[in-house]
């Protein structure tokens, strides 16, 4: 910029002054924050796992101006100072990580300031992802019963030819919904299908009646996945103790009997 001083002198004086100002270079830096859990940047904004399980949170740092930005900081809002980039050149990014093994949900903030080759700050716009931890769970209890009714007990016992009535209940114990459940017994295979459990829901399926002939220890076995993909399997077991008749005659009197006769 020029700037021009005159006067009412004739000839006028005049004076010329040049002032330089450095204007911040275009464009702008900006970071990128995502989840992994296989360790590989990018992740994903939302990444869903089980408690303690390890992820990777990445830092993307991204130059979108013409010129370097030097020791660019990075930091999160959770854990503090993730580290530095030394020089991160025009037009280009770079990734720094922090590894940590997640047990509650959480959203982390990441943020990136640099400084360009005019001195100016240069702060990028933030960005954040989040991790959901969950606890999915699925139980069987297996019961037998003699009069069709369930739940009957983990354990009875019968007189051979009575017929019994397994029963399979089946709840969510977890807090995400369970799809897709098979119902099987290690002795009579297939028992059926749920289709869909959500938290805190439970269904029975039954098998019988049928009449052993012999003492049996059955498992019964429930197998779905949830909603996210993590598969879920628990077996329990139901006991039938089969009792034999034992049919006896018993004979009173003497073992040997005399008999006599006498002539008239």
């Amino acid at each position: 910029n020029v700037a021009t001083a005159g006067g009412d002198q004739v000839p006028p004086a005049t004076d010329d002054a040049t002032v330089v100002v450095n204007l911040p270079p275009a464009g702008a830096c900006s970071i990128s924050v995502t989840a992994s859990t296989n360790g590989n940047c990018p992740g994903v904004e939302v990444v869903t796992v089980l408690a303690g399980t390890p992820v990777t949170w990445c830092y993307e740092v991204e130059n979108s101006t013409a010129f370097n930005l030097n020791n660019v900081q990075i930091t999160d809002d959770g854990f503090g100072a993730i580290g530095a980039i030394p020089q991160l050149g025009p037009m280009s990014s770079d990734t720094l990580t922090r590894l940590n093994d997640e047990y509650v949900d959480a959203v982390h903030k990441g943020s990136a300031s640099g400084t360009d080759p005019f001195g100016n700050v240069r702060d990028c716009s933030m960005d954040a992802a989040a991790v959901n931890v969950v606890a999915p769970g699925l139980n069987i209890d297996k019961t037998v019963s003699t009069n069709g009714v369930c739940p009957g007990q983990d354990s009875i016992q019968i007189v051979v030819g009575t017929a019994v009535t397994y029963c399979f209940k089946v709840s969510n114990t977890g807090d995400t919904t369970v799809e897709d459940i098979s119902v099987t017994d290690d002795i009579y295979g297939a028992i059926g299908n749920i289709a869909q459990l959500a938290p805190g829901q439970m269904q029975t399926l039954t098998f019988g009646p049928t009449t052993p002939t012999h003492d049996v220890t059955n498992v019964g076995t429930a197998a779905g996945t949830d909603e996210f993909g993590f598969p879920l399997t628990d077996s329990d077991a139901a006991i039938v103790d089969v009792l034999a008749a034992d049919v006896r005659v018993l004979k009173d009197g003497p073992a040997l009997v005399n008999r006599q006769e006498t002539d008239q």
